[in-house]
């Protein structure tokens, strides 16, 4: 949430040591619950009214909180020249008017930070859950890196493929994202044109839908689909056969945690080194593993204890895991010298 504060309108949000602006994270999660639902039933819209009474009333406290920090954000990026930072707003404040800037807002602050925090907390879940991949992220990481401080944007980074690994895995099993939709453009609508999708002929106007939770869990896609399988990614034990190097193509084409065409995030860079330092950095400066007890079953999905729930919405929404850190011997005080 802080990057995504900075890079879009020179904002510091300061999450991690205040507590101020900490409250985005539930009104991004308030107003995503019901987005969801109007997105995939527009017309059920007219009933908002009524829908937001039956709502508890910290979804709208939530809510409001969200819109009152977006407008002190923005408002205070408006009052300085729009070249006096380098972010999203010196890009594109001559080409939007106010509403469109407040409906980018919205989207980017949840988006850009949500989406990708949601990532690392799975895959810390099912790092915490399987212990063989752990230990071999671990080893690479740490192995890699003499210092935390070597942890940065570039070759050596890039070269961890195990890391690169698990990262794909988590978005395939915990992408920001999982309730899409999508409806036929006006102009092949008005030319009457029919869709057919395997055989299948869709009238125009239909709405069509692919749900990327599951369509990432598709077997004939993934085998063992709800196994947290990083190595599923690499290509490992010598040559792969013709039939080995097919399969991983079609992993390819059918992982879609960014979504596709028109609509595919452009974040995808941004939110991929996000996610390599964040996970490379963890690793490095800390073990971690599932809290005792009850409270580490927090964020299990019932009768799945072994996958990450998530809570469908517009932007996921989730709960947990608990897990316990413990420092690897002094390298933590490193990150109090970079603080200083």
């Amino acid at each position: 949430m802080n990057i995504v504060g900075r890079l879009a309108f020179g904002f510091e949000l300061n999450t991690q040591s205040q507590s101020t602006y900490r409250h985005i994270a539930a009104g991004i999660k308030a107003r995503s619950a019901i987005s969801s639902v109007y997105m995939s039933w527009p017309d059920l819209r007219i009933l908002d009214p009524l829908i937001t009474l039956l709502r508890p009333r910290s979804y709208e406290s939530d809510k409001e909180k969200l819109y009152k920090s977006l407008r002190t954000m923005i408002g205070a990026r408006m009052a300085i020249p729009k070249d006096a930072k380098h972010d999203f707003y010196a890009q594109v404040s001559d080409e939007l008017d106010p509403q469109d800037l407040w409906v980018e807002a919205i989207m980017i602050v949840g988006a850009g930070g949500s989406t990708t925090a949601t990532t690392i907390t799975a895959i810390f879940f099912y790092l915490s859950r399987y212990p063989a991949a752990y230990e071999r992220l671990a080893s690479e990481i740490r192995s890699g890196f003499s210092s935390g401080r070597e942890i940065a944007q570039g070759p050596r980074l890039n070269a961890c493929t195990y890391l690169r690994a698990v990262i794909d895995e988590g978005l395939r099993l915990s992408t920001g994202t999982i309730s899409n939709w999508r409806n036929q453009d006006a102009a092949s609508i008005a030319a009457g044109e029919e869709l057919v999708v395997d055989g299948h002929v869709i009238p125009p106007g239909t709405e069509v839908a692919i749900n990327a939770y599951s369509f990432m869990r598709n077997a004939e896609y993934f085998p063992e689909p709800f196994a947290f399988r990083p190595e599923r990614w690499l290509a490992e034990g010598g040559a792969e056969s013709e039939g080995q190097r097919e399969h991983r193509a079609t992993m390819r084409r059918a992982f879609v945690p960014f979504s596709l065409g028109s609509r595919s995030c452009a974040g995808q860079p941004m939110a991929y080194l996000e996610l390599n330092l964040a996970i490379a950095r963890a690793m490095w400066y800390f073990d971690f593993e599932k809290a005792p007890g009850e409270a580490g079953k927090l964020g299990e999905t019932p009768g799945q204890p072994l996958e990450f729930k998530l809570e469908d919405a517009t932007i996921v929404g989730h709960h947990g895991p608990n897990l316990v850190f413990h420092p690897r011997g002094d390298s933590w005080k490193q990150l109090l010298e970079q603080e200083t």
